[in-house]
């Protein structure tokens, strides 16, 4: 039997950022990667309220789509082709990049790490409402 867990993360997704380093020399990471995360955190959590984490065994499939806003400035013409779902957002952030950044936030919530993934689809769209659906199968 396939079990799954579903939730959305609204807002505008936030790809996972690379360390930064202080004059010091020490590392650090984005304050904007730090708040998506907790927002990630937040809702998993919801998604986790009467189920038990995933034990560390278990393989796991995960699906994702990104809906990034539209820009103001597109066209009548380049706003209908988004509808019928023909015109996808094709610059960075890259994909793997909001990726890590949401399996990141589901670690030691929803699964033990993200080593689970087995299986990994995600598809880059733009959307009215930006958020990032996330479909966890075990």
């Amino acid at each position: 039997m396939i079990r799954q867990i579903a939730f959305t993360i609204f807002g505008e997704p936030v790809p996972k950022g690379r360390p930064r380093f202080n004059k010091r020399g020490f590392a650090y990471t984005p304050k904007n990667t730090v708040n998506y995360k907790e927002i990630v955190v937040k809702e998993a959590k919801k998604a986790m309220e009467n189920t038990d984490i995933i034990p560390k065994e278990t393989p796991i499939g995960v699906y994702m789509k990104i809906y990034r806003p539209i820009p103001k400035s597109f066209t009548k013409k380049q706003r209908k082709l988004i509808e019928e779902v023909k015109l996808f957002p094709v610059t960075k952030p890259d994909i793997d990049n909001y990726v890590k950044a949401v399996l990141d936030g589901c670690n030691d919530i929803i699964f033990k790490d993200d080593s689970q993934v087995i299986k990994e689809t995600s598809i880059k769209l733009y959307g009215e409402v930006p958020r990032v659906e996330v479909l966890i199968k075990y």
